[in-house]
């Protein structure tokens, strides 16, 4: 196929939302005025089985996957659902469920969609005078990450 441009998405339109429901019936709050999210520390988790027989060079065993983190930066808004449902699971130390949908990409009807379950680690408020109150929140992540393609 030759090339025709770009495919590239922005994340404008995307959708983060916690679980202010149950398990069993899941209701998908959005967290309002998310600035920027960024998933980082997905990583393979290796040991070092390296041994007497090796070949000079360190030898490696895959064993669990540490499926990282998400971080949110977000406008402080006091009223908003979504972001006091994560400071109330911040205090109380509970996981959450959270799930990102995507905008859809050209020729879907549908984006992508992201779950996965997490504590939150930290939630801090950055105040000046001159800007906005903003929060950055960090989502430790716990469990497998799920993505589904858009239709």
């Amino acid at each position: 196929m030759a090339y025709t441009g770009s495919q590239a998405q922005t994340g404008l339109g995307t959708i983060f939302a916690v679980n202010t429901g149950t398990s069993t019936t899941p209701v998908w709050t959005p967290v309002g005025e998310i600035r920027s999210s960024s998933q980082t520390g997905l990583a393979a988790r290796f040991v070092d089985v390296t041994n007497f027989e090796s070949p000079g060079y360190s030898e490696f065993l895959p064993t669990v996957v540490d499926p990282g983190m998400w971080k949110l930066t977000v406008n402080r808004v006091s009223q908003d659902l979504g972001q006091s449902t994560l400071l109330t699971a911040f205090k109380n130390r509970t996981i959450s469920s959270f799930q990102i949908t995507l905008i859809a990409e050209t020729g879907q009807t549908s984006g992508d969609v992201i779950t996965f379950s997490a504590y939150v680690e930290s939630y801090d408020i950055d105040l000046a005078a001159e800007k906005e109150t903003t929060m950055n929140i960090s989502l430790k992540v716990t469990g497998a990450i799920t993505l589904v393609e858009g239709a």
